[in-house]
C-alpha cells in the first residue's frame, strides 16, 4: 500500500515538473503549436488541389469508356459522324488534346485501305511512320498495321492521318496488352510526339481504348485477338489545371504552394511530369525530395488510369509566414492551468493503472500457462498418433501378408471365400486408421505439400489403373480420362496428394455407379507468369445426390445416406480429406448432381510449370514426331483422349470406333499409298475385339509388318507369348500412362523387319540376395515367403546388431530390408554403421526402410539417416516389389506393362 502511495506522489510531481519546464520554454512549444496548426492548414488546402487533380483524371476515365460505348454501339461510323460526336461532346473538355480512330490493317489489305483514305480525306493518304530526325516515311511492310484513320484535334491539324502507332514500340506494347485484356489501358508520359501533335506540350499520356466487333465473343484471349476492329486513342498532356484556368499559364486559388505531379518508379528517384509553380516561386523544377527544412508537402497516390502517380503540393515560406499566430501570454497561463491540473489527474489514475497493471499481468500468466498445456496437449496427441498408428500396422503387417499368403495356397471354394472377406475386412480397418491420421494431421495443420515436377497424364493414370479392378468387379464400367492439351507435359506440385484426391472421388464414384462411365477431366482454370490453376471434373453415371444432401457431404463423418456405411462401406472422411487437401492445394471443391442421371465433383487446385522433362522421353517425343497412326476405341471420351495425346506428340492420328474401321482404313490407306507406322487396338470392341482385329490385320501380307499395341482394360493383361504369336508387339493397359505408351511406340518402332517380336518381351531380373532385419517373427516370416514367392534369396537378421555382424562376415548382398524399431541396435544405428563402413570399402548397398512409423516426417527421417527409400506397413507384395525395382534401377521388377500399384480404397461415400 505504502509503495502505491510513493508511486502516485512521484508520478504527480513528474507531472508538475514537466509542466513546469513546458512553460519556462514556452516560446519553443509556442512555435511548436502554431507549426502544427498551419501544418493542419496546409493538410486541408493540400487535400482541395489533390481532389482538383483526380477530379480531372476521373473525367479522362470518363471520357474513355463514353467513347467505347458510343463506338461500340455502332457497327461503323463515317468520319463526319466520328468528328462530330467527338468534337461536341469530348473536345470541350479541356483536358482532351485528340481523339484519333485507329483501325486494324492487314497488310493485304494495306493498298485498298490507303486508297480508301485518300478518297475520304480528298487528299494523299499513306501508312507512315516518324524517323529519329522527325521525317515522315512510308511505313515498312509490316504483318499488320494501327494507323489513324479518323482525328479530331483542338487545334484542327491533320498530322496523324496514316501514321502508324505500332512504329513507337512503347505505344505498340500497350497496343498489344489493351486487346489482350480488353480494357482501357493507359500509356505514358511520351516524349517522342511528332512535332504538329506537341505544340505548347512537352509531355503526354495515351488512353487506348479497344473495340472489338459487336456482339462477338471476347472471354478468352483467342476470341479478343480475333474480334478485334480497332483501337479509340485520347491524346491528353500531362498538365493539369483548375477548371476555368489558362491553359497558357495555369493557376489556382493558392498563390502559395507548389504542385508538382511526379511519377512514382520504385527504386529510382521519382521525377516532376509537371509543376504549377506559386506565384512566389522561382520556377526551377525540383525532385520530389523536399530540400528546405522549413517547407511543408503532402503526397497522394494517384492512380485512376492505371498509372502510378503521385501529387506533391509543397509550402513556400510566404504561406508559412501568413498563417503563424504569436501568443506567448495565452500559452504560458494554458501551460500553467493544464500542469496543475495533468497533476491531480495523475494522482488519480496512476492508482488506477496500478490496479489494472496486476490484474493484466495475472491474466497474462493465465494466458501463457493455457498456451504451454495446448502445446503439450498437441504434442502428446501426435506421440499418441504416432504410437497408435506404430503398435497397430505392425500386427495388421502379419495380418495382411498370411492372409495374402493363404490364398495362394491351395483352398476350396468355402476356404478361398473367408480368407477373402478376411482380407477385405483387415484392409477396411487399414483404410480407417489411415484416414483418421490424414484427417488429424490435416486438423492439426502439421501435413505440408512436397513441390516436385512431375508428370500430370501418368500420375492420373496410374491412380485410374490401381482402380480397375474394382470398377470391373462392380460392373460393365469404364474409367477414362481427357486432359486438356493445353496444359504443359511437366507440372510443379504433390503428385501423391493429388493422387488421394482422385482416388476418395473416384472411388466415390465406383460405390454407386454400376454400369456406364466414370470420366476424369482436366482444364487449364487459369494461368499467370509460371504458374497456373487446374479445373478437375469427375463424373459418374450413378444414382445421383439428393439436393438436402449435398451441402452435408464434405463434412466429417457425414454421408448423404446414412445406410451407405453399411450397404458400401467406407469411413466417412474420404470426401472431408479431399475437401481439405484441395483447399491445401489454394483451390476449392463443388458438387453437381441429379438424381438418377449421376454426379460430377469438381475441384480447382495451383501447380508450378516445370521446365524440366527427362532426357530420354525427350529423345523419344522427337523420334515419333511425324509417325503415322491408326488407333481403335469404342469409348468416345477414350477416342478424344488418345487423338488429343497423339496430336500433341506430333504424330499425324487416325482414331476410329471399330475393328471393322481399322480394315477399312488400312484399306483406304493402301489405295492412297498411303503407310500406317504402328496400329492401337483396344481390346473390347463390339463387333471385332482387339485380337480378332490383329488376327485379320496378320492374314493379309500387306499389312503383317505393321507394329501392333493392345490396349486392354479392367486391369487384365494377357500372356505375352500368346499375343506375339498373334503378331501384337506389346500391351499397353488403360487407362495409359502417357510415358509407357511413348516407351512402347518407340520401342516398336525401332525393330528391324527380321526381328521376332519375342525378342522384345523384357526378361525377369535374376534373384537377389536379400538381408531382411525384423525383429517381430510373423513380419519376417511374411516378408521372407512373399520375397521368396518373387524367387529372391531371404537371409534374416532378429535385430539391427545381427544385421551389421551378417554383413561384417558376408557382404554380399543386393539388398537389406530395415525395420525401424528393432531391440539392441535400432534401425538408424544400424544405418548409421553400415554407411561409416562403405566409406572404407567404396561400395553402397542399397537398403529400404520396413517401418509402421507412418507419421509426418518419418520418411524424411529414413532418408536422412542414409537410407534409400521407405515403405509403411502393411506390406503388399505390389508396393514392395516397386519399390524395390525403383532402388535398384530395375524397370523389370515392376512387371510387363510397369507396376499397376495397390488398390486403394476411397473414404468417402455418398
Amino acid at each position: 500500500m505504502m509503495t502505491r502511495m510513493v508511486t502516485r506522489w512521484l508520478a504527480a510531481l513528474a507531472v508538475l515538473l514537466v509542466g513546469v519546464l513546458l512553460t519556462m520554454a514556452s516560446w519553443t512549444w509556442l512555435d511548436a503549436a502554431e507549426d502544427s496548426a498551419v501544418e493542419s492548414q496546409f493538410q486541408r488546402d493540400a487535400e482541395i488541389i489533390h481532389g482538383i487533380i483526380e477530379d480531372q483524371m476521373t473525367q479522362r476515365v470518363v471520357v474513355g469508356r463514353a467513347l467505347m460505348g458510343v463506338y461500340e454501339s455502332f457497327d461503323s461510323l463515317t468520319r463526319e459522324e466520328f468528328r462530330s460526336f467527338v468534337e461536341s461532346f469530348t473536345l470541350q473538355e479541356p483536358i482532351i488534346e485528340s481523339v484519333h480512330w485507329i483501325p486494324v490493317v492487314i497488310n493485304e489489305d494495306r493498298e485498298a485501305h490507303e486508297a480508301l483514305g485518300s478518297r475520304e480525306l480528298d487528299a494523299p493518304y499513306e501508312i507512315v511512320e516518324l524517323t529519329e530526325d522527325g521525317q515522315w516515311i512510308r511505313r515498312a511492310d509490316q504483318e499488320e498495321y494501327f494507323p489513324t484513320f479518323y482525328m479530331a484535334s483542338r487545334h484542327q491539324n491533320s498530322w496523324a492521318h496514316g501514321y502508324d502507332w505500332a512504329s513507337d514500340p512503347d505505344v505498340r506494347e500497350v497496343l498489344g496488352e489493351a486487346r489482350d485484356r480488353g480494357q482501357m489501358t493507359p500509356a505514358g508520359p511520351l516524349e517522342q510526339l511528332p512535332e504538329a501533335l506537341q505544340d505548347s506540350w512537352r509531355r503526354y499520356f495515351l488512353t487506348i481504348t479497344p473495340i472489338f466487333e459487336r456482339e462477338a465473343a471476347v472471354e478468352t484471349l483467342r476470341q479478343r485477338r480475333d474480334a478485334l476492329r480497332g483501337f479509340v486513342i485520347i491524346v491528353t498532356p500531362t498538365t493539369f489545371a483548375p477548371p476555368g484556368a489558362d491553359e497558357a499559364a495555369p493557376t489556382y486559388p493558392f498563390p502559395t504552394l507548389d504542385l508538382y505531379i511526379i511519377e512514382d518508379e520504385p527504386g529510382e528517384s521519382a521525377q516532376p511530369l509537371h509543376q504549377l509553380p506559386s506565384i512566389f516561386s522561382t520556377g526551377a523544377w525540383r525532385r520530389s525530395e523536399i530540400a528546405d527544412a522549413g517547407q511543408l508537402s503532402s503526397t497522394r497516390s494517384i492512380d485512376i488510369t492505371g498509372i502510378p502517380w503521385k501529387g506533391r503540393v509543397v509550402s513556400t515560406p510566404e504561406y508559412i509566414d501568413r498563417r503563424r499566430t504569436y501568443a506567448p501570454l495565452i500559452f504560458i497561463l494554458l501551460g500553467l492551468l493544464a500542469s496543475l491540473g495533468l497533476s491531480g489527474f495523475t494522482f488519480a489514475i496512476v492508482g488506477q493503472n496500478t490496479r489494472i497493471r496486476e490484474v493484466v499481468d495475472d491474466r497474462t500468466s493465465e494466458l501463457v500457462k493455457a498456451r504451454e498445456d495446448a502445446v503439450e496437449a498437441t504434442e502428446a496427441k501426435s506421440e499418441f498418433l504416432a504410437n497408435m498408428s506404430h503398435e497397430i500396422r505392425t500386427p495388421m503387417n502379419g495380418i495382411l501378408g498370411m492372409l495374402e499368403l493363404l490364398t495362394t495356397t491351395d483352398l476350396d471354394s468355402n476356404q478361398h471365400e473367408y480368407a477373402r472377406l478376411a482380407q477385405q475386412s483387415a484392409e477396411g480397418l487399414l483404410e480407417l486408421i489411415n484416414d483418421i491420421l490424414d484427417f488429424s494431421k490435416i486438423e492439426a495443420r502439421s501435413l505440408q505439400l512436397n513441390q516436385i515436377s512431375f508428370n500430370l497424364g501418368d500420375a492420373i493414370s496410374k491412380t485410374l489403373q490401381t482402380m480397375t479392378l474394382r470398377a470391373a468387379d462392380k460392373g460393365d464400367i469404364d474409367l477414362v480420362y481427357r486432359i486438356d492439351e493445353k496444359i504443359p507435359y511437366f507440372l510443379v506440385g504433390d503428385p501423391d496428394r493429388l493422387r488421394q484426391i482422385i482416388v476418395n472421388l473416384v472411388g466415390n464414384a465406383i460405390k454407386f455407379t454400376t454400369e456406364g462411365e466414370i470420366s476424369v477431366q482436366v482444364q487449364v482454370e487459369d494461368r499467370w507468369n509460371d504458374r497456373l490453376t487446374l479445373h478437375f471434373s469427375i463424373s459418374d453415371t450413378g444414382k445421383g445426390i439428393p439436393p438436402e444432401q449435398q451441402e452435408i457431404i464434405f463434412e466429417a463423418f457425414r454421408q448423404a445416406d446414412t445406410s451407405t456405411t453399411r450397404s458400401h462401406g467406407g469411413t466417412g472422411l474420404g470426401l472431408t480429406i479431399a475437401s481439405q487437401l484441395v483447399r491445401l492445394m489454394g483451390g476449392d471443391i463443388w458438387l453437381e448432381s441429379e438424381l438418377g442421371v449421376g454426379s460430377t465433383f469438381h475441384f480447382t487446385a495451383d501447380f508450378g510449370i516445370s521446365t524440366e522433362a527427362p532426357e530420354e522421353l525427350s529423345k523419344q517425343l522427337r523420334k515419333l514426331v511425324g509417325v503415322k497412326v491408326l488407333a481403335a476405341d469404342d469409348n468416345p471420351t477414350n477416342r478424344r483422349m488418345l487423338k488429343d495425346m497423339l496430336s500433341n506428340w506430333g504424330m499425324e492420328a487416325t482414331v476410329v470406333a471399330n475393328g471393322q474401321q481399322v480394315l477399312q482404313a488400312l484399306e483406304t490407306a493402301d489405295a492412297a499409298k498411303s503407310k500406317i507406322d504402328v496400329i492401337l487396338l483396344d481390346m473390347e470392341m463390339l463387333d471385332l475385339n482387339g485380337i480378332e482385329t490383329a488376327r485379320r490385320i496378320r492374314q493379309r501380307d500387306q499389312w503383317r509388318e505393321i507394329p501392333l499395341l493392345l490396349l486392354p482394360s479392367g486391369g487384365v493383361s494377357f500372356d505375352p507369348k500368346e499375343l506375339s504369336q498373334l503378331g501384337i508387339y506389346r500391351q499397353v493397359l488403360k487407362p495409359i500412362h502417357p510415358t509407357k505408351l511413348i516407351d512402347a511406340m518407340s520401342r516398336a518402332l525401332d525393330l528391324e523387319e527380321t526381328q521376332p517380336a519375342m525378342e522384345t518381351t523384357p526378361k525377369r531380373r535374376e534373384q537377389l540376395r536379400i538381408l531382411l532385419a525384423e525383429d517381430n517373427p510373423v513380419n519376417q516370416r511374411v516378408t521372407t515367403e512373399l520375397l521368396e514367392k518373387r524367387g529372391h534369396r531371404v537371409i534374416v537378421a532378429e535385430d539391427g546388431q545381427r544385421a551389421v555382424d551378417v554383413l561384417e562376415h558376408d557382404p554380399e548382398f543386393d539388398l537389406i530390408l530395415m525395420d525401424i524399431q528393432m531391440p539392441n541396435m535400432d534401425g538408424y544405428e544400424a544405418t548409421e554403421v553400415i554407411r561409416a563402413r562403405e566409406k572404407d570399402t567404396g561400395k553402397h548397398i542399397p537398403i529400404i526402410a520396413l517401418t509402421a512409423h507412418a507419421m509426418k516426417g518419418d520418411r524424411e527421417q529414413t532418408l536422412k539417416a542414409g537410407m534409400d527409400d521407405y515403405v509403411s506397413k502393411p506390406v503388399t507384395v505390389e508396393k514392395l516389389t516397386q519399390t524395390i525395382a525403383e532402388v535398384i534401377g530395375d524397370d523389370e521388377e515392376l512387371g510387363e506393362d510397369g507396376d499397376i500399384g495397390d488398390n486403394e480404397d476411397s473414404g468417402e461415400d455418398q
